[in-house]
């Protein structure tokens, strides 16, 4: 609470450091090869070294600052090792490893340590400004640099208001997908080259009202572009459980996916009339486990303008289709600031059932029997050999295979006997007729 009173007090303190710029000087120890490899390392230990000594002056307290910034990095860093390991070997075989197989890779790992501290913390987002007015490499693995510097307080202030918030509920990026699709008409007929140019500007003004309006657990706003698009449509057909393969360019991340259907209705070229209707949704997932944190529909809207030429009725009918979504993104930002990331996700099997009914009374008795882990479950697939559950929840895996172990019977329209089988890749709960 004290460092949370502190950071409040930068809004009193003078904006002097948002607007001088500092000379600072530092060294750092690192196997870079080049100035393009180490400037952001020393740009990294500028800021940390100025919020350290300037702390006071800042309205913060350094030390629950770095305490804060390592626990949440060590955290991280674990995690890290740990995809990489199932990277390196497949997940299947990373049980089979031997001890000095494990701690060997693990042991490299460590080398990469300072680089993933800087891309975690990037407190190179905390500076207006910077430049390098001399950097040079010394005799050992050290480059040392002089440079200048603005520091920008609210930055600074909301990089110490996510270090507050609580793990799991904060989100690094969220990353903007924005999709229309064209019904009854081309994108040349509008005069434009596809639907890209056309996308770019609702997305533009979105992510600049995402931006301004974003809560404090999340970090920052992105476009998705196309190379991130490539990104989500990989995501997409991951399975929901296999978050070590989440790629760290995502991870602690949001995907935010904006999507309308665009209909031209009547197109008058003799008084140069145009009528559009559109309507669409916006969804929002975790992107560590594909958690649904929000879906909502965008209401159908008819809009019509006369006397326009071509530009100034795309731009009228862009600004009335990024009007009609604030509403939702309002709530959408509400959710994000409400959200917390389950811990883990798993799929859950069954065989047995003999109806939709059955299968519903089972997620019943998990849920109740689950309070504790904040078990939640929702149907995946059904038919009548197999079902699959997505199931998410808190705490150890052995939390949720204790419980699973637990269950001995299920009365639904039948009486059954459930019996357990947590020996393959993903457990299986199996219903045996009484």
């Amino acid at each position: 609470m004290r460092f949370f009173l502190l950071l409040l007090c930068l809004s009193m303190v003078s904006t002097a450091w948002a607007q001088v710029v500092v000379e600072r000087n530092v060294v750092v120890s690192t196997l870079a090869e080049s100035e393009v490899e180490a400037k952001p390392f020393l740009l990294h230990e500028a800021v940390a070294g100025l919020i350290r000594e300037k702390g006071v002056e800042l309205g913060i307290d350094p030390t629950v600052l770095d305490s804060r910034l390592t626990q949440r990095f060590e955290a991280f860093f674990s995690a890290y090792k740990e995809r990489r390991l199932a990277e390196r070997f497949g997940r299947e075989k990373v049980p089979t490893l031997s001890e000095d197989q494990r701690k060997a890779f693990l042991n490299e790992l460590e080398g990469e340590r300072l680089l993933e501290l800087v891309r975690y913390a990037r407190l190179d987002k905390l500076v207006d400004t910077h430049t390098f007015k001399s950097i040079e490499r010394g005799p050992d693995s050290s480059w040392k640099a002089s440079l200048n510097l603005t520091l920008n307080l609210v930055s600074v202030k909301n990089f110490g208001r996510r270090l507050m918030t609580p793990v799991d509920q904060q989100f690094e990026r969220l990353f903007l997908v924005t999709e229309v699709e064209a019904l009854g008409f081309s994108w040349e007929a509008l005069g434009v080259k596809d639907e890209s140019s056309f996308q770019s500007s609702l997305a533009d003004s979105w992510e600049k009202w995402l931006t301004a309006n974003a809560p404090e657990n999340l970090g920052r706003v992105e476009i998705c572009d196309q190379a991130c698009a490539d990104v989500f449509a990989r995501w997409l057909q991951r399975p929901v459980d296999e978050r070590w393969v989440v790629s760290e360019t995502i991870l602690n991340g949001l995907w935010l996916r904006v999507t309308f259907k665009l209909r031209q209705l009547v197109h008058r070229p003799g008084i140069n009339e145009w009528e559009f209707e559109w309507s669409g949704s916006a969804v929002l997932q975790d992107a560590d486990t594909k958690t649904v944190l929000a879906s909502l529909t965008l209401e159908r809207e008819t809009k019509t303008w006369r006397g326009l030429e071509q530009k100034a009725m795309n731009s009228a009918l862009a600004s009335a289709m990024y009007r009609s979504a604030l509403e939702p993104l309002t709530r959408v930002v509400r959710r994000i600031r409400e959200a917390h990331r389950p811990g883990r996700v798993t799929r859950l099997f069954v065989q047995g059932h003999r109806q939709l009914g059955d299968l519903l009374s089972l997620i019943e008795l998990l849920k109740k029997e689950g309070k504790e882990i904040e078990l939640d479950i929702k149907l995946d697939t059904f038919d009548q050999r197999e079902a699959r559950l997505n199931c998410s929840y808190r705490g150890e895996e052995k939390s949720f295979t204790d419980l699973l172990s637990r269950l001995k019977a299920l009365r639904s329209s039948y009486s059954y006997r459930l019996v357990s089988d947590l020996t393959g890749a993903h457990p299986l709960v199996k219903f045996v007729a009484e």
